[in-house]
């Protein structure tokens, strides 16, 4: 009997055994599911930081290239209005230097048309002479 009891105690261990090993068994796979799926999202999570590294200086290229088209911009501004102080510059040059010639034409018609009635009263002259 005592034989039978300690079968019966070994038997009632052993189920319980299997039992306990079952549940493990059904944790270990319970918690490989969460592990894999912790691992997914880590890899996902990754991907995204990676995609958001990669916009980011991609945002900061695209800035840069901005604020060297501003300087550019300012640079040809620059130039522009050095230009066009310049051009006015040498437009009130011209405009002196018009004025001047518009003397000096003005000086030589004067001349042209007084060496003329010199030339006609000569030329009067010459034929009053001759008759």
């Amino acid at each position: 009997k005592a034989a039978k009891s300690r079968l019966d105690e070994a038997d009632k261990a052993r189920r319980a055994a299997e039992k306990q090993h079952q549940a493990d068994t059904s944790q270990l796979a319970a918690a490989e599911k969460i592990k894999t799926r912790v691992e997914q999202e880590l890899k996902t999570d990754r991907s995204k930081l990676t995609e958001t590294e990669q916009a980011r200086i991609n945002i900061k290229k695209e800035r840069d290239k901005l604020f060297q088209a501003l300087a550019d911009t300012q640079q040809e501004k620059e130039k522009a209005s050095k230009s066009l102080i310049e051009a006015k510059h040498n437009n009130v040059e011209l405009a002196k230097k018009s004025q001047e010639l518009e003397k000096q034409n003005s000086a030589l018609g004067d001349e042209t048309r007084a060496k003329t009635a010199e030339l006609n009263k000569s030329k009067h002259r010459a034929e009053t002479f001759q008759t």
